[in-house]
């Protein structure tokens, strides 16, 4: 009897060890609690960029580089997240991420809010352990935010060359509308691009609807004058 407690203790142990870490039920309103309580959370994953994103965001919170009305904002986020059972690793840390990189490419102030109401409309709409609509928003934005890509898969990359956008939702579906830009396909050894062309990019779906521009193909090591 005591071997076989023995062995219950120990594989309760090894199973509690390896479930992924779930977000508390709440998070207090207040900032500095707030900042406190995700610490606690994040410290429970072993995941080196869980660790890293939270480090950083928690530099930019108590640095004050977020100012108090988006604090307010993604406290609300992070509630709605912990009343779907997400789950720390990978959708706070992907969320966070997309802050941090909003605050460090200087985009925080423009972008922020219709960047957050969509995320925040599609965590509520999910049903609870179907979250592939905000997974496939935030894995966007954090290519989006940092490096200009709308999709990538592979060695292939579609990146949007724009002075500005839009976060808005069309006919209910969240999208990012593009005036006056030109999208590039990009590969090891091609480059497509459709320049003066406008639309909306649907990160949920990965569908781009646009109208108008010229496509241009370049091979690597061709001359561009020779391609058509």
């Amino acid at each position: 009897m005591k071997k076989h407690t023995l062995f219950l203790f120990l594989f309760i142990g090894l199973f509690c060890s390896v479930l992924p870490s779930i977000a508390q039920t709440s998070f207090s309103s207040e900032p500095s609690e707030f900042y406190k309580q995700l610490a606690e959370q994040f410290a429970k994953t072993k995941q080196t960029q869980a660790t890293a994103t939270i480090e950083t965001f928690l530099a930019n919170g108590e640095g004050g580089n977020i100012p108090a009305d988006n604090i307010a904002e993604i406290i609300a986020t992070c509630n709605a997240m912990s009343g779907k059972r997400m789950r720390t690793y990978p959708h706070f840390t992907r969320y966070l991420n997309a802050v941090n990189v909003l605050i460090e490419t200087g985009k925080m102030q423009y972008k922020f809010k219709d960047w957050n109401n969509i995320a925040k409309s599609l965590i509520e709409e999910a049903q609870k352990g179907q979250f592939q609509g905000i997974t496939n928003f935030l894995n966007f934005s954090n290519d989006f935010f940092e490096k200009d890509i709308l999709n990538q898969s592979g060695a292939k990359a579609w990146i949007i060359q724009a002075s500005d956008y839009d976060f808005v939702f069309k006919d209910n579906i969240p999208a990012v509308k593009f005036d006056e830009s030109s999208l590039l396909c990009q590969t090891p050894k091609d480059t497509l691009s459709i320049i003066n062309t406008r639309g909306s990019y649907y990160p949920v779906s990965n569908e781009w609807k646009g109208e108008s521009g010229k496509i241009v193909w370049l091979r690597v090591g061709f001359d561009p004058n020779s391609i058509y």
